[in-house]
């Protein structure tokens, strides 16, 4: 269950023998207010056995950012906003990942 203010969104794996053994063609997209929300979250995260897909930090647009694939191959994304004050104290991304994913491949 995921709560808020005006109410909550529950989630739940497929059921039935029609559903596919793992979650396809979508991904979780969480925007928060602080930085400090989404760290609080990918540590969770962390901590039940998530895959980092792309590491946590500021980057080149100047949110913190992270994605990862939870245990049930579900694929979330955290983002927040950051101040000039918040990019002092975080992870600061050196290079966008897309490009290092693209000299990978030409390698």
């Amino acid at each position: 269950e995921l709560a808020f203010p005006e109410g909550s969104i529950m989630l739940s794996d497929g059921f039935g023998k029609n559903e596919p053994a793992t979650p396809a063609g979508f991904h979780v997209q969480f925007s928060c207010s602080e930085p400090d929300a989404v760290q609080r979250y990918w540590d969770a995260a962390m901590a039940n056995d998530a895959e980092i897909k792309m590491d946590l930090a500021v980057q080149f647009w100047d949110d913190f950012f992270g994605q990862f694939k939870d245990p049930f191959g579900v694929e979330w994304a955290f983002n927040a906003p950051t101040t000039a004050e918040d990019r002092k104290r975080l992870k600061v991304a050196t290079k966008p990942e897309f490009l290092l994913v693209d000299q990978e491949k030409t390698a």
